[in-house]
């Protein structure tokens, strides 16, 4: 990479969750955010005050590998958290602290874990959690079951915008695209080919999805090709700025961003503290989660 790209500075988030910030998640003001690392330590925050620390894991596991957190998901002012693991669903009134329910997912042949493999928050704070049984729940703030329904397959990856119904998701080796309140029953094959991962811009019209080394940006109505280059081998998570303009992809150290056609905009270098994750912000900046338990907030390049 040329010494003339813009290395960028980042805001230091008020958090610090030691095993890795690996997910992000913030209501649809940004004013309320939590952030949590792959062993289950999340912190809530309101604003630059203080973050709360709590501790997901399942009070009974067989084994530790078991109580790996898979997602979490803000509703929309915030009052709640939704908390996947991979043993069951929490919701956490985030003003006490204090968990408002649970929901003990199935096990596959009576013994192994169906573990949530992507899920989304839709319209009403009803989340959409699909499982690697195949099955797909819609669940309400309330812990009421809405939709539940056995496919026999589901994604591993799964994108959705807040600005739109439409989903789009990956099981690695092709993306499909589906209406959420019909569920992934209703799928339609957009393109097959592998995936690594997958995200939206804010406003839901592009579509980013990374393949090996090379990352190709669609429009989300008629599926063309926008760009398409190549990229440094790096952690696979990408993030695409709110208008799809601008995207952000890890490689070793440092996060690079990068215009629709692969030119170089701007990088941010971690040095030995390792970005692990990405997350575009409805503020407009970009959440870079690092392997030291910190997260930055960075400028996406003017």
């Amino acid at each position: 990479m040329s010494n003339l790209v813009e290395l960028l500075v980042g805001r230091e988030l008020p958090m610090d969750l030691r095993e890795g910030v690996k997910f992000y998640a913030e209501c649809a003001q940004g004013t309320v955010r939590a952030a949590g690392s792959r062993s289950g330590t999340v912190a809530i925050w309101s604003g630059d005050g203080p973050p709360a620390y709590m501790n997901l894991q399942p009070l009974k596991r067989k084994k530790r590998s078991e109580a790996e957190l898979q997602g979490l998901w803000l509703s929309e002012t915030g009052d709640i958290l939704y908390a996947a693991t991979s043993v069951d669903l929490l919701a956490v009134n985030t003003s006490t602290r204090m968990l408002a329910w649970d929901y003990q997912q199935k096990r596959q042949w009576g013994f192994l874990a169906s573990i949530p493999q992507g899920g989304f928050l839709g319209k009403g704070d009803i989340l959409t959690l699909l499982y690697s049984s195949g099955e797909e729940i819609q669940i309400d703030r309330h812990s009421r079951v809405l939709r539940q329904t056995d496919s026999g397959y589901s994604p591993r990856l799964v994108a959705k915008s807040a600005q739109s119904d439409r989903v789009f998701g990956s099981d690695g080796h092709a993306v499909w695209v589906w209406d959420a309140v019909a569920g992934f029953e209703s799928r339609e094959l957009m393109i097959r080919k592998p995936c690594y991962s997958l995200t939206l811009s804010g406003d839901g019209r592009q579509l980013a999805m990374r393949s090996l080394n090379e990352v190709s940006i669609f429009d989300t109505e008629t599926f063309d090709v926008l760009g398409q280059f190549t990229v440094d081998p790096g952690l696979p998570q990408l993030a695409l700025d709110s208008s799809g303009n601008q995207l952000a992809h890890m490689t070793g150290p440092r996060i690079v961003f990068r215009s629709v056609d692969g030119e170089v905009t701007g990088a941010y270098d971690a040095g030995a503290d390792f970005p692990i994750s990405v997350h575009s912000s409805v503020s407009g900046q970009l959440i870079a989660g690092l392997r030291g338990g910190l997260a930055q907030s960075l400028a996406w390049p003017a």
